[in-house]
């Protein structure tokens, strides 16, 4: 049996801070408002009229945001995609109901869903590899992890406090007994002008099997009344929280986790990551930072190899980029690129490589050690 384990955050109400805070938007996706009682509903950008996220950058631009009393809102990475869900908002955000980026399992005793939470990694078939930087490299030991090091698992942790870029939880090994298939908890950044209110509501990235994802919420005055934010399902696989903020007060649950920040001055919501895929075979990729639909951003048309080049910022010249490849047949494969050239501010590097057919996620991370 599993135990969520959470901490709770009590604090006194303390003078509202003067200071004011930009989260970015511009209101053009106009007020996001779910209704009391819906139960479980799916987010879909498409079923709004207008359609929300009109330029498909995958950050949306509200004037507010209100999730009703017993509604629970999927961010799905089927409906999603694979990359942070970014909601900025002029106006409060206030959540009374549920934001849900769980990480469903194909055998979901809930009987809700089996994708990854929206930023999340999906699990593997019987016999493969779960996808995802944390997942195992053993099926024997088929645990996840995001933001500390489980012992009796090859996985290992990734991610940093920062939440730059946002992680999403990592699939969970499919064994070769048939054993259930976990997929990895989502991503989520909020950010609100003014803001943000957990009205005995909460945010839930957990995973049975696969790790926790990544919440990280943005305000001035963020307030909670018994509400909850929850990364994981237990001290195993836990994901990261980062709260940022000039006051915070009421009662706040949280995941007692190590990848738990509290950071008392709030920064930009939209952070460029210092590594990024910019092409391949010399044609540009789409660069968008949140969660823009399951629409590949790049079809390879023609079997055979193919170059994919990437760009840094802040990393050491002469360092390799490793590119992560998840194939949702085949598994998992890395490639390696050659050194980054250029300057510190911006360098490149490629690799050319043979991609397998079928749905892929590439993933670029590097790894130095400073002098």
């Amino acid at each position: 049996m599993k135990t969520l384990t959470a901490a709770l955050l009590c604090l006194l109400p303390l003078a509202t801070h003067a200071a004011t805070y930009d989260s970015g938007s511009d209101g053009s996706d106009g007020a996001l408002v779910f209704a009391p009682y819906l139960g479980h509903v799916v987010f879909n950008p498409d079923d709004f009229d207008p359609a929300l996220d009109a330029d498909r950058d995958g950050v949306y631009h509200f004037t507010s945001i209100t999730i009703g009393r017993d509604t629970y809102v999927r961010l799905g990475a089927n409906m999603l995609g694979h990359r942070p869900v970014i909601w900025l908002s002029q106006g409060d955000i206030v959540i009374d109901g549920g934001l849900d980026l769980y990480g469903g399992s194909q055998y979901n005793s809930y009987g809700y869903y089996t994708d990854p939470g929206a930023g999340g990694f999906p699990g593997g078939a019987p016999g493969m590899l779960g996808a995802g930087p944390g997942a195992s490299q053993d099926l024997d030991k088929p645990s996840a992890v995001h933001s500390i090091e489980y012992p009796n698992s090859t996985a290992k942790a990734y991610g940093n406090a920062f939440l730059v870029p946002a992680l999403g939880g990592s699939g969970e090994a499919g064994n070769s007994n048939g054993r259930s298939i976990y997929q990895g908890g989502g991503a989520i950044i909020l950010a609100s002008n003014t803001k943000i209110f957990l009205d005995d509501g909460g945010i839930a990235s957990t995973s049975d099997g696969g790790s926790g994802g990544a919440i990280r919420i943005i305000a001035p005055y963020i307030e909670s009344d018994s509400g909850g934010i929850y990364v994981g399902d237990d001290l195993d696989r836990l994901g990261r929280i980062r709260l940022e903020y000039f006051t915070l007060t009421g009662r706040l649950w949280y995941s007692d986790a190590p990848g738990v920040t509290f950071h008392s001055t709030p920064g930009p919501a939209v952070i460029e990551p210092p590594i990024k895929i910019v092409s391949v075979d010399e044609n540009p990729i789409p660069q968008k930072p949140g969660a823009s639909g399951p629409e590949p951003d790049y079809t390879i048309t023609t079997p055979g190899e193919v170059t994919v080049t990437v760009e840094a910022k802040g990393i050491p010249l002469g360092t390799p980029v490793k590119i992560s490849v998840y194939n949702e047949a085949l598994g998992n494969f890395y490639y390696m690129t050659d050194a980054l050239s250029g300057t510190l501010a911006q360098s490149t590097a490629s690799a050319t490589f043979e991609v397998p057919p079928g749905k892929n996620i590439f993933l670029a991370s590097a790894d130095w050690r400073d002098e």
